[in-house]
């Protein structure tokens, strides 16, 4: 079905863009974001969509999957890392069902975040919706992007452009975290995505605490909320104790 063909897209987008980590240091006025992986460090984290298509009243499917970062190496800012995707469980009408492999990327990016290179099929696209840190300290209010063009899962060619807003540093459930807004827009095949979210990243190390965004896919001109749109949540949760 291209309305879930379309789901799993933005579930797997949701993963790989939460695949980076960093450390978040005062320096100045600022904050600098830079890349600080540990060589034998895990990370595991739970993802989970659930969509609406079809208008208020109709089907709904819930997609739920596992993900692992790994730190392998670190040398002179460049680390080698392992992203591991696991078997989505879907939910629909009632019904479960297990669907796709297990996906192993091996990786190498630098200190800010950017990926040097990867050993991922073609179509995998890795990259897609990468957070890449500002070069320089920024202060709360400060604003980037991030663009990207990739064929998801050959299903078809996926643009994305996200509008990242560093909120400021506060503390959720006794851990640091530095807060980011997310504005994502783009288009897949015929819909046009559009969304709005919230990251935290732990201030120790730059790790993703959680990702929350709200996605919307719909036909050109049709408006949100109409019954040719998506609606989608999508949750990245830390695993507790990683």
């Amino acid at each position: 079905m291209k309305s879930r063909n379309i789901l799993l897209s933005l579930a797997v987008v949701g993963a790989l863009a939460a695949t980076s980590s960093g450390q978040i240091a005062k320096s100045g006025s600022g904050y600098l974001f830079r890349l600080k992986y540990k060589p034998g460090q895990t990370i595991g984290y739970n993802m989970t969509t659930e969509a609406r298509y079809g208008g208020p009243a109709g089907e709904s499917v819930k997609v739920v999957f596992g993900m692992q970062v790994a730190a392998k190496t670190a040398n002179k800012g460049q680390y080698g890392v392992v992203f591991t995707i696991f078997p989505a469980t879907v939910v629909q009408d009632g019904k479960k069902q297990t669907t796709g492999e297990k996906a192993v990327v091996n990786a190498t990016v630098d200190s800010v975040n950017r990926i040097v290179k990867s050993d991922a099929p073609e179509g995998a696209a890795p990259d897609i919706m990468d957070l890449t840190f500002p070069d320089k300290p920024i202060k709360p209010g400060f604003t980037w992007e991030t663009a990207s063009v990739g064929n998801m899962m050959k299903l078809g060619t996926l643009t994305a452009k996200t509008k990242y807003t560093f909120v400021g540093i506060k503390t959720v459930n006794g851990v640091s975290v530095a807060e980011i807004a997310t504005t994502l827009t783009g288009t897949q095949q015929s819909a046009v995505l559009s969304g709005q979210g919230t990251l935290l990243l732990r201030t120790a190390d730059g790790t993703y605490e959680s990702n929350y965004m709200r996605i919307t896919a719909r036909p050109p001109g049709a408006p949100v909320g109409s019954k040719s749109s998506i609606e989608t949540v999508m949750h990245l949760s830390r695993k507790k104790g990683s």
